[in-house]
């Protein structure tokens, strides 16, 4: 293996027609090595290349190198076609009768650009809140149900936050991840706010809308005066924390260690809210081996291969007949995650690209709200003016 400037590394086979690949597979690659292993005895005369980049360097690395199969991510989809990086591979899918329908739709919406179907998905990620059982049982708390509200989660929160003889929190009632913004933008939107103007060139009169301000304050409530959610936490604390707010990468580690985590949907103000963030691989509009670069691709991707079928051993399906194949539609654990893809809203990522680059503005503006003694709203004006005066400066 040979590390690369973008953090990643390469990994070669001997052979010789090549057919690179640029991917931030970060942790699989017994999946991977599979796939190369039965591709490969079946093409000697090809080697394929898997070069391994860094997340935040992929696009560059997609540019410099010009693979024949690339990753995407959600928020690239639309640059990546807007600059005829990639081909449609629609025909590709006709060619092989396969019905795009299986893809679930709200995938499909983010891989599927102006009728440009940039990249297969392939790695689907959303959120909810895992709870302790045995916590519940506990306080004979019965467990939340899907569709609860704000007002609830709050509540059970409230009830399951310990406090010992020296005032000392010693069992949070949740935990709100502060440095992820899907969360808290959620939750605006289910106030019926929001971040940004929905054609993302506008702050001022969303993200400092009273429905979002109120969503804000609650939110910030957890922390700054009830002290219900830790800011941290180093590691999933499930005996010390008993209700968690993370995303659906996690259900494979629950399966297999923690018997006694049951799962819901996010907790809702006015409606249900849920975002989704999908990855897919596509082919290289450069590519000098399109048909070849296809072969692998569907082998890899599509849910009808042996080596497509694996993908749900670790990760929620991206195909509805393999979701029910696998038992993963009929699974208590993931069935939340298919549930909320009917409460699917566009996130402030998606609108508008330079959104990313606010990232740390926001996390510093959100640990504000939590730790200044100033008020929320006062914060979160000065949030919106500076996000605006960023979005007009990159016009």
């Amino acid at each position: 293996m040979l590390r690369n400037k973008y953090g990643g590394f390469n990994i070669t086979n001997n052979s010789r027609t090549e057919l690179k690949v640029v991917t931030t597979f970060e942790g699989r690659f017994d999946l991977l090595r599979t796939a190369i292993e039965s591709f490969e005895k079946r093409h000697p005369y090809v080697k394929v290349i898997i070069d391994v980049a860094h997340k935040d360097m992929l696009s560059n690395r997609v540019k410099e190198i010009e693979p024949d199969i690339l990753e995407i991510k959600s928020q690239d989809y639309p640059s990546f076609v807007h600059n005829k990086l990639v081909e449609d591979l629609q025909p590709y899918l006709d060619k092989d009768n396969f019905n795009i329908d299986d893809f679930y739709g709200s995938m499909i919406k983010l891989t599927k650009v102006k009728n440009h179907l940039a990249a297969i998905p392939s790695l689907a990620v959303m959120p909810a809140v895992y709870y302790n059982k045995t916590l519940f049982d506990k306080e004979d708390i019965p467990y939340p149900e899907e569709g609860w509200a704000w007002d609830e989660f709050e509540d059970i929160a409230r009830k399951l936050t310990k406090k010992g003889e020296n005032g000392r929190i010693t069992q949070y009632g949740c935990f709100v991840p502060t440095d992820d913004l899907y969360y808290l933008e959620a939750f605006a939107l289910s106030n019926g706010g929001s971040f940004l103007s929905p054609n993302g060139k506008s702050s001022i009169g969303y993200l400092d809308s009273q429905n979002t301000i109120e969503a804000i304050e609650r939110f910030v409530g957890l922390f700054r005066k009830q002290r219900l959610s830790p800011y941290r936490i180093r590691t999933l604390d499930f005996p010390k924390v008993a209700m968690h707010c993370m995303t659906s990468v996690l259900v494979p580690f629950i399966k297999q260690n923690q018997k006694n985590i049951g799962v819901v949907g996010l907790p809702k103000f006015k409606k249900e809210v849920s975002f989704i963030a999908v990855r897919g691989f596509g082919i290289s509009s450069k590519s000098r081996h399109k048909d070849l670069a296809w072969e692998f691709l569907s082998e890899f991707i599509l849910p009808y291969g042996s080596i497509g079928k694996e993908w749900t051993k670790w990760q929620m399906s991206t195909s509805k007949s393999l979701a029910k194949e696998s038992g993963q539609k009929d699974d208590p654990i993931w069935q939340p995650f298919y549930r909320a893809l009917n409460h699917i809203q566009e996130s402030s990522f998606l609108k508008n690209g330079k959104w990313e680059e606010l990232r740390p503005h926001y996390n510093e503006k959100i640990l504000s709200m939590i730790k200044d003694e100033r008020s929320v709203q006062e914060i979160i004006k000065e949030w919106a003016r500076a996000v605006q005066n960023k979005l007009e400066s990159e016009s």
